[in-house]
């Protein structure tokens, strides 16, 4: 979304902007796939927290701590770079 307000299709500007932001996002999405071998949260953490099991497995392994805030930070810094490129 980050990337999509600040280099995305402003009023008046054509279709090429908002092909470049999609660009950009894809660039910020293989690079994360690459370190971290997917993009989907199920595949990332092991957990589907569409289930209560998944939820409970999710805060006994204190998974938010252990994994989710570097994959997040790491998602940022990416979007970070993307936005200032």
């Amino acid at each position: 979304m980050a990337l999509g307000l600040m280099r995305g299709r402003m009023p008046g500007e054509g279709c090429e902007v908002k092909d470049r932001a999609y660009q950009l996002a894809e660039q910020v999405a293989e690079a994360f796939r690459g370190r971290f071998g997917h993009v989907a949260c199920r595949s990332l953490t092991g957990v589907d927290l569409s289930t209560s099991e998944g939820r409970e497995a999710y805060r006994r392994d204190d998974t938010h701590n252990k994994l989710c805030v570097e994959l997040v930070a790491e998602a940022a810094r990416l979007a970070h770079d993307a936005i200032r490129a």
